[in-house]
């Protein structure tokens, strides 16, 4: 049994370490799998996979600083950016920070809290029909197409990453770090990080901008918002291949927000809430529906399904504390890093980023696996040209998994 001392030092140092993923723009934490698995080795089992979803979490909650810096979004805050840019840009980076921090520790602790639930009461979620969950994706994936502007170029974008799917999944590029050698991580960097980054360094982003003042700035956003994000955030976490992108899709297909600081808080409550479903997720079936989840079942095969206990508690009370000091540590130095972030060159960001997630890319899967990233990479460019949202490119997974026998 670990320590509760032990348990506290990892829950700081991952609140830390997601502080420091969650300030790289342009990154998801799931692109850093692979270093986070190698920094765990050297913990027992229950430690290491608090870590890695530790930082998971802390990382939801810190990543709007960049945001509100320079606009170098990643998957998770790709969908804010323009709602949260208008508020910057009007003077209310202050006011857009709080409405952040506030949805995403309610949207944690409403998480938790129903998380020990599910893992008290005796919910058989593992006799779900396949079926029905298959249902469950297409239904979400559906709404997710016709909620947008352009229904028949949606669809075709899901099509062609389910295509590109069927084709690379079945394969494996191993790199320098060894491991499965897995084609997500070129997969997802070409669909989600290199796209963005390359975008910032050609200039500003120059998508949809209806209005050109942030609305709502100076309102309280109410709890509505963050009760619509924590929900989709917790129902995408049910099934497997959706990501908190597209819950924040899916949410704003629900009910769109009133204004730009309502927009903030529902994708801040996704994004913490999704982290926090989808470890308890994976403790109680065994299903890894993210990156991080990934690399806490690979350092404890025993983590997944273990259901009510001593171990499983602790990961979910480990989360909840992790929430609390990570909007802490954003309330307390979130405006001075956002000062901070913007004195640096915004193309120099970008291209740090880059080189960032190459080398990553490069240690995870070679040389060949930066060649994927390039022939994937014109179908990351195509949620931008087409203005549909950039969630519709997970049918690189969905596909496969609909179609399965």
């Amino acid at each position: 049994m670990t320590e509760p001392w032990t348990l506290a030092v990892v829950v700081l140092a991952g609140t830390l370490g997601g502080a420091c993923t969650g300030l790289l723009p342009g990154l998801h934490v799931n692109t850093l799998a692979p270093l986070l698995l190698a920094s765990a080795v050297f913990l027992d089992p229950l430690a290491a996979v608090l870590l890695i979803l530790s930082v998971a979490t802390s990382h939801t909650i810190v990543n709007v600083v960049p945001t509100l810096a320079a606009p170098l979004p990643e998957d998770d805050t790709s969908l804010v950016l323009l709602p949260i840019q208008r508020l910057a840009r009007a003077g209310h980076a202050g006011p857009a920070l709080l409405a952040s921090v506030r949805a995403s520790w309610a949207a944690g602790a409403l998480a938790a809290i129903l998380g020990l639930l599910f893992l008290l009461l005796p919910i058989p979620f593992d006799g779900i029909p396949n079926a029905w969950t298959r249902t469950g994706v297409l239904g979400i994936v559906l709404l997710l197409i016709l909620g947008t502007r352009r229904p028949g170029h949606a669809a075709l974008l899901f099509l062609f990453a389910g295509a590109a799917g069927i084709i690379l999944l079945p394969h494996s590029i191993p790199g320098p770090l060894g491991g499965d050698g897995s084609v997500l991580l070129p997969a997802f960097a070409a669909f989600f990080g290199t796209p963005l980054l390359v975008m910032a360094l050609a200039g500003p982003p120059t998508g949809d901008d209806p209005t050109p003042d942030a609305t709502g700035a100076m309102e309280n956003p109410g709890f509505l918002p963050t009760l619509l994000g924590t929900g989709c955030g917790l129902l995408v976490s049910l099934f497997p291949g959706l990501t908190s992108a597209t819950a924040g899709a899916f949410g704003r297909a629900v009910r769109s927000p009133d204004n730009d600081i309502e927009d903030v808080a529902m994708v801040s409550a996704v994004n913490t809430a999704n982290a926090m479903g989808n470890t308890v997720m994976m403790v109680l079936l065994g299903a890894t529906r993210s990156g991080a989840n990934a690399a806490a079942a690979r350092l404890d095969p025993e983590i997944g399904g273990i259901g009510a206990s001593t171990a499983a508690a602790a990961l979910v009370a480990g989360l909840l504390v992790t929430t609390a000091l990570s909007a802490l540590l954003v309330l307390r130095t979130g405006p001075r890093l956002v000062g901070v972030l913007r004195r640096l060159p915004p193309r120099g960001l970008a291209a740090g980023g880059l080189g960032l997630l190459a080398t990553i890319v490069f240690l995870a899967n070679g040389p060949f696996g930066l060649l994927l990233v390039l022939f994937l990479l014109p179908l990351g460019f195509l949620p931008h040209h087409w203005s549909v949202p950039r969630a519709l490119l997970m049918g690189f997974l969905l596909v496969p998994y609909l179609f399965a026998a």
